[in-house]
């Protein structure tokens, strides 16, 4: 046999005849029946607004590990592979060298235009000290 779910156990509303004096009897107890059904409306509403926010809570923690696990490998591959390369075929002290070069090259580059009469640096410093000095 199957399991019954909750769709199982509901049944349709079927009215029924019922005499006068039985009917005067039932309504005494219409209110609080009314209020059991929507106590069971309320926990039904309430079980499944439970189920989405825990199928959400799974998928975000689904997504967070995902995340975590490509982050960990990535880390993993830097440590394992790129580290021990780095430390076996060390570049930093050409790299500094090279740079060290372009920068004493562009130095003397920069003082060869500065020093020119015609220099954009030499006619805006002519005109700095000719307005400070004018008198």
């Amino acid at each position: 046999m199957a399991k019954k779910g909750k769709s199982d156990l509901k049944r349709p509303k079927v009215k029924v005849n019922l005499p006068k004096k039985k009917m005067n009897e039932l309504k005494e107890f219409q209110d609080v029946i009314d209020v059991l059904l929507q106590k069971q409306e309320q926990k039904d509403s309430e079980n499944s607004s439970i189920s989405f926010a825990k199928g959400h809570d799974n998928y975000t923690l689904y997504d967070f590990l995902d995340l975590e696990q490509k982050r960990l490998t990535m880390i993993e591959s830097f440590l394992s592979v790129k580290v021990p390369n780095m430390k076996l075929h060390n570049q930093s002290k050409v790299i500094l060298k090279i740079q060290e070069e372009k920068l004493i090259q562009q130095r003397d580059n920069i003082i060869k235009r500065i020093k020119t009469n015609n220099s954009s640096f030499i006619t805006q410093m002519r005109m700095i000290f000719d307005q400070s000095f004018k008198g």
